[in-house]
C-alpha cells in the first residue's frame, strides 16, 4: 500500500447528481445504501471487493454498516472495511442536503480521475483506471438535537482562493506491498466552523482503479468544509466535540486493528488540511 499528495492546479469536482445517472441516499440522521455491484472488483489491501455501499455520515463500505452508534463516535480503525472522506455525525433530514453516487466508467470521468491521480501522485504517471466509483455530499448538515441549549464553538480560520473548486487531500491504496509514506495534503484555504447550527458541507470521494490498483481521491470545494466535528448524540457527552475522522481501514471482524490510515486525529488537523 503507497501513498501521496499534491496540489492540484484548479480542477473541478467530477460532474454529479440526477444528470449524471446518480442514485440518492433518502434524507435521515443514519441511511445506507443498497449493496451497488461493481462492474469490476475493488482491490483494497490485500482483498478484491464487488460491492459498495455509501452511508449518510461521509463514509463508503464493502459490507452493510453497522449501527451509528457502533463507529460513528469511534477512531479509526474500524471493525469493517472504511474509506471516509468525512465521518462525523452527518444528518440530511429535512431536506438538509443531498448525497449521491454511482459507478461511472465513462471515459469523460476515467480521464478525470486519471487527471487528478497523475497530479497527486506522480510515481503514478502510468496509472489508467478501468473503473471509477463517485459519491457526493452536497450541503450536508451536522446532527443537531432539538433539545440541546448549548451551541458548539464557532471558530473560524478563513483565506480567499476565489471560487474555484479546490482539492486539498489524496490518498491512495494498492493490492500488495508494504506501506508507503504517509499521505500529506496540499495547503488550500476554506471559512470552517466545528459543528457549527445550520453550517453545511460539501465534498467528494472518487474511486478509481483495475484489477491490482487502486485510488482514493477525497475532494472539498472552496469553503466546501463549514464545520471540522459534531458531538456525540449521548447527553453524558453533551459538551464533547469529535473531529471527523479522514482516511481508510481495511477492518478486521474479529478485533478492532488491521491495517488502517488516518489522516486526522483533533479538530486542528481537520483544520490543518486548509490551512
Amino acid at each position: 500500500m503507497g501513498g501521496g499528495a499534491g496540489a492540484l492546479p484548479r480542477p473541478r469536482l467530477l460532474p454529479f447528481g440526477a444528470p449524471r445517472g446518480d442514485r440518492a441516499l433518502p434524507d435521515g440522521d443514519d441511511e445506507s445504501s443498497e449493496a451497488l455491484s461493481l462492474a469490476g472488483p475493488l482491490p483494497f489491501y490485500e482483498t478484491r471487493f464487488s460491492q459498495l455501499y455509501v452511508g449518510t455520515n461521509g463514509i463508503i463500505s464493502t459490507q452493510d454498516f453497522p449501527r451509528e452508534t457502533q463507529y460513528v463516535d469511534d477512531d479509526f480503525p474500524t471493525d469493517f472495511p472504511a474509506i471516509a472522506p468525512f465521518l462525523a455525525d452527518i444528518d440530511t433530514s429535512g431536506g438538509r442536503g443531498k448525497i449521491y453516487y454511482r459507478e461511472d466508467d465513462s471515459r469523460e470521468v476515467l480521464d478525470q480521475a486519471a487527471r487528478l491521480i497523475w497530479a497527486g501522485f506522480p510515481d503514478a504517471a502510468d496509472f489508467v483506471p478501468r473503473h471509477a466509483f463517485v459519491a457526493t455530499w452536497e450541503n450536508v448538515g451536522a446532527y443537531e438535537e432539538v433539545t440541546r441549549n448549548s451551541e458548539p464553538s464557532t471558530q473560524s480560520a478563513k483565506r480567499q482562493w476565489g471560487k474555484s473548486w479546490v482539492p486539498i487531500l489524496a490518498l491512495t491504496w494498492k493490492l500488495a506491498g508494504e506501506p508507503g509514506a504517509s499521505p500529506s495534503h496540499a495547503s488550500r484555504g476554506s471559512s470552517a466552523h466545528t459543528g457549527a447550527v445550520g453550517q453545511r458541507n460539501t465534498f467528494q470521494v472518487v474511486l478509481a482503479y483495475t484489477d491490482s490498483e487502486a485510488y482514493a481521491v477525497f475532494l472539498y470545494p472552496d469553503d466546501g468544509l463549514q464545520f471540522f466535528g459534531t458531538r456525540p448524540k449521548e447527553s453524558y457527552n453533551v459538551n464533547l466535540e469529535l473531529p471527523a475522522r479522514v482516511g481508510f481501514s481495511r477492518g478486521d471482524f474479529q478485533k478492532r486493528e488491521g491495517p488502517y490510515y488516518s489522516a486526522t486525529s483533533t479538530e486542528q488537523s481537520v483544520k490543518n488540511l486548509y490551512q
